[in-house]
């Protein structure tokens, strides 16, 4: 057998495999992306090509193993994606938006992580039951949205798929509405953004943004008790909306050009700004800020 029949029967037989593992729900449809992982696969065959020549029997066990490899990698490491509880998913373009949703049972906790580059982001609570999120994107892109579940915990990521990018960039709008009925821990990270985060009616514990220069606006709620926030940011303008039930800790790693953290009724203490009764409080929230020349204004709401 030539060495080239070898290698396109191979390959059909792997191309094959990773059809009949999407038709049968082994692995999402984000296989195709998480084939781009393995790429340093290729340089090493074509080393072992050079070395042993392209009949060698080094050189065929060399391909054997890199496509086995392959397959345990996309149906052992990648496991969280091939064992999903998630259901009746729907993802669908209309005039140049992606809409997508997604329903759930099973979970007790969202862990959301969004990675985009310069962008326009909205978030508000989802009502009723039985979904996770639902929302639309609009960029030059389309998102590559990646949904695992560990334990009880529901994860989703939203990235821009690559691309290469001629002319102007087109503007990247992500609206998304979270579930209002499970305890949500939620990291953004993006370039220079607009920010309208409304968590009023959402069970956020956690928050982590790291942005560029943002104008942000985020309002937080009553649902849980204690919220931990860092904000990460470049030269910015920020409001935050706490309610008055609500003791606050903030604390800077850095110089902040303008700030009202004072005239809402926190006390300076170091590099801390704390509600006279923090500690005592039942419900706390503790805001981290790491930024450039940048203006944090506190609403009390």
């Amino acid at each position: 057998m030539k060495f080239g029949q070898l290698i396109l029967g191979i390959f059909v037989i792997f191309l094959g495999v990773l059809l009949l593992g999407v038709n049968f729900s082994w692995w999402g449809t984000s296989v195709w992306i998480d084939l781009f992982d393995l790429w340093p696969l290729i340089l090493i065959l074509f080393g072992v090509r050079l070395i042993f020549g392209p009949e060698s029997l080094v050189t065929i066990i060399a391909i054997i193993f890199s496509i086995i490899f392959a397959t345990l990698y996309l149906a052992n490491f990648k496991q969280v994606r091939s064992r999903l509880p998630f259901s009746n998913s729907s993802v669908e373009n209309i005039s140049g938006k992606q809409n997508f949703s997604q329903y759930v049972d099973g979970i007790n906790k969202i862990e959301m992580r969004i990675n985009l580059g310069a962008a326009k982001i909205n978030v508000d609570a989802l009502s009723g039951s039985g979904r996770i999120y639902n929302g639309n994107f609009s960029g030059k892109e389309e998102l590559a949205i990646q949904n695992s579940v560990e334990g009880s915990i529901g994860k989703t990521t939203f990235e821009e798929k690559p691309g290469f990018h001629f002319g102007k960039d087109k503007e990247r709008t992500l609206n998304l509405e979270i579930s209002q009925n499970l305890p949500l821990d939620l990291e953004i990270n993006t370039g220079a953004s607009t920010l309208d985060l409304d968590f009023s009616k959402i069970d956020l514990q956690k928050l982590n943004i790291d942005s560029g220069a943002t104008k942000g606006k985020i309002r937080f709620g009553l649902i849980e008790k204690k919220i931990d926030a860092i904000i990460s940011t470049g030269a910015s303008d920020y409001k935050l909306m706490i309610p008055k039930s609500f003791a606050i800790s903030v604390s800077s790693d850095s110089a902040l050009t303008g700030n009202n953290f004072e005239s809402v009724g926190l006390i300076k203490q170091g590099k801390f700004y704390k509600s006279p009764n923090y500690e005592q409080s039942e419900n706390q929230i503790m805001i981290k800020l790491s930024s450039g020349a940048s203006k944090f204004e506190i609403e009390r709401d």
